[in-house]
């Protein structure tokens, strides 16, 4: 696959009951005004984070370390080899600041979160083990082997030093993910609480306490840049195919995890539309610019279905064209796509991936 783009998409529908996942500076849910009413909104950053999360925990090896203290993560490295080098604490840590002021970092060790892999940490340890002054191998050890986090997410340092801005350690994000919203108006509401005093009893609550949550359905979307993957990533075709499953695994099994211990909102996702296309990538958050309303005992489930179906007839007939395949689990767009248990649908992804990116 040559200069080819190709876009791998993900437009789901998840139901959350009593939740309060994503909290702004007074600890109410995050909103938004859209089509005229408010609705709940998830931010991407908290998605994102979910998704690194279960991707470390459940999926593979190669997700990044963000941290502020990457002197601390180079001198752990060295102290590893001691047998390696002379260790000389003072010395170390005088290459170690001068290794980092060269690289462009002075201004960030410490104070500004920067994305690096193990491998990256591992390759500036072997290259001051081995008294290595060329800065340009260290400035290539940052570069070579990214985890896959970064690949994904991008890596932006953002810093000014004499020499201009450390333009070689940005990382371009080959995906994007959209900030969630219910398909439905939402207006937040109020928990009251109390804790009781087990010693005390001729006391009345221990401590009184307010909470706000909110209920719907969300409309999430993102995709991923397969042919910009790719290229980031350096990985062969098995290794790329296999990361974008991953990506869409995370998509659809992670929860960030806000208020969980007191709402435990772990609802799976009940419709899930994969494509895969060639041109641009589309949301479809259009769909619900004219927010669902619930007709008796019906709930929102069904009637967000139905407004997905009714944008994607107009979409197709109008003004895109259709995905080169779609895949979905869960029931509602069989028409639109081929349905399969969601194991399935995330093998196939894979499998579909890998044969486009061999074609030549």
């Amino acid at each position: 696959m040559e200069n080819k783009k190709i876009f791998v998409e993900i437009h789901a529908l998840q139901n959350l009951g009593v939740n309060c996942i994503n909290r702004d500076d007074t600890g109410a849910p995050k909103m938004v005004k859209y089509g005229g009413v408010d609705r709940m909104r998830v931010s991407s950053q908290a998605w994102k984070h979910a998704m690194r999360t279960y991707m470390k925990d459940e999926l593979m090896d190669n997700i990044g370390i963000r941290t502020r203290d990457i002197s601390g993560l180079i001198k752990e490295q060295l102290e590893k080899r001691e047998n390696d080098i002379k260790w000389d604490e003072k010395k170390i840590n005088s290459q170690i600041k001068k290794v980092i002021k060269e690289m462009g970092f002075e201004k960030l060790d410490g104070k500004t979160v920067v994305p690096v892999s193990k491998e990256q940490i591992h390759a500036i340890a072997d290259l001051m083990v081995n008294e290595i002054t060329d800065i340009e191998k260290y400035k290539t050890a940052l570069i070579e082997n990214p985890p896959l986090d970064v690949c994904l997410f991008g890596r932006m340092v953002v810093t000014k030093i004499k020499k201009g801005p450390i333009d070689y350690a940005h990382v371009d994000a080959s995906s994007q993910i959209a900030h969630a919203f219910t398909t439905n108006a939402v207006i937040p509401e109020t928990d009251f609480f109390t804790a009781t005093d087990d010693i005390r009893e001729d006391v009345g609550a221990g401590h009184l306490g307010s909470r706000d949550f909110t209920t719907g359905v969300l409309y999430r979307y993102g995709n991923v840049a397969v042919h910009a993957l790719r290229d980031s990533y350096n990985g062969n075709v098995g290794t790329v195919s296999k990361a974008v499953r991953d990506f869409v695994e995370a998509f659809i099994k992670a929860m960030p995890t806000g208020m969980q211990n007191s709402y435990a909102n772990r609802n799976l996702l009940y419709l899930v539309y994969v494509d895969i296309r060639n041109d641009i990538p589309i949301s479809m958050a259009d769909a619900f610019e004219s927010p669902v309303k619930s007709e008796t005992d019906k709930g929102y489930r069904n009637q967000s279905i139905e407004k997905l179906k009714i944008y994607m007839d107009e979409l197709y007939s109008t003004m895109a064209k259709k995905p080169i395949i779609a895949y979905s689990a869960g029931h509602g767009l069989e028409e639109y796509s081929e349905n399969y248990h969601l194991e399935q649908l995330l093998e196939l992804v894979e499998d579909k991936v890998k044969n486009i990116l061999m074609e030549k």
